[in-house]
């Protein structure tokens, strides 16, 4: 079921001062731009020239590339070394969280936006996140919406259409199962600093930093706009996309309930989504009678979740 939860803040190591590179110098821009990329050569490109076609021209953009092997920072910096808006920074593998953490301490502009390697962002996307921030001086992290794109197999179109889906802005609302798409967010980078993202979730370490964001009091407004594309794809066998992780994404997540668990206000469904996590991971392992009891709560709660039923049917006539 995965190691025992640890208290948020002692559960990894987080956002840390970097000194400012030589030769980066001059006015800042509006918005920083970072792209944490691990062995995506094939897919960072099109990222990246997501970026430069933006109708916003006032960025910077800092590819973190994670140790890949497969020649992504010579790419990168064959392909947009004549581009001064654009750097490309190489460190050691240590993760998706530290490279967002690395690209956080270099950030140079107010506001930073995250867009992953293998996602896109619409023409108008800077341009309009920014008006939507303007017009809500008080946020500290706007969440658009996003489109899918390419083969899933699903019947929305973005993720806030999505009939359980719910906006990130609560502790609460995290505690029932809320989540945002990096790709979506820009954020007022000295809150991205303080908070920064834990190293020890390797699969969820988006959703690890809205949790302590959240406990923090910060405030973040959802922007219905839909201006970027999440885009389903196979990886490869050297940097499978994360969305199939479904096992280790499960473990995170039924840590960082168990961790917040006790910040639950009366009424919360938290129990209900530890339940419902507990028999998934459980069912995956195919321990079905252990299953049963998480089963049923997860059902008892949701008694229109065909999968729950499925599962709990299964669960009773399981040999294990």
């Amino acid at each position: 079921m995965g190691p025992t939860p640890q208290p948020p803040e002692s559960s990894g190591s987080y956002a840390r001062a970097v000194n400012r590179p030589a030769g980066v110098a001059g006015p800042s821009p509006r918005v920083s731009v970072v792209v944490p990329t691990y062995q995506r050569r094939g897919l960072v490109v099109e990222a990246v020239d997501s970026i430069l076609a933006q109708t916003e021209p006032d960025f910077e953009v800092l590819v973190v590339d994670d140790g890949s092997t497969d020649g992504t920072s010579d790419l990168l910096r064959e392909r947009y070394g004549a581009e001064p808006r654009v750097r490309t920074i190489h460190q050691p593998n240590g993760g998706t969280a530290s490279a967002r953490n690395r690209g956080l301490g270099e950030a140079r502009a107010p506001w930073t936006a995250f867009l992953d390697s293998d996602d896109l962002w619409t023409a108008d996307h800077l341009e309009r996140q920014l008006a939507f921030a303007a017009a809500h001086p008080g946020s500290d992290l706007i969440a658009c919406d996003v489109r899918y794109h390419g083969p899933w197999d699903r019947k929305e179109t973005t993720i806030f259409s999505r009939r359980s889906w719910r906006a990130p802005d609560s502790l609460d609302a995290m505690l029932d199962g809320a989540w945002a798409l990096p790709s979506g967010m820009l954020l007022r980078t000295q809150v991205g600093q303080a908070v920064g993202f834990s190293t020890a979730y390797r699969y969820s370490e988006d959703t690890e930093f809205l949790f302590r964001f959240n406990a923090r009091g910060h405030r973040l407004v959802a922007n219905p706009d839909v201006l970027a594309l999440w885009r389903r794809h196979h990886g490869g066998p050297h940097a499978p996309q994360k969305i199939d992780q479904t096992h280790e994404m499960a473990c995170e997540h039924l840590q960082m309930l168990e961790a917040f668990a006790h910040r639950a206000r009366p009424g919360s469904r938290v129990h209900y989504q530890i339940a419902r996590h507990r028999a998934v991971l459980l069912v995956n392992q195919g321990r079905w009678s252990e299953a049963r009891p998480h089963l049923w709560r997860w059902w008892r709660s949701r008694p229109d979740s065909t999968r729950a039923l499925r599962h709990l049917l299964r669960s009773l006539v399981a040999r294990r």
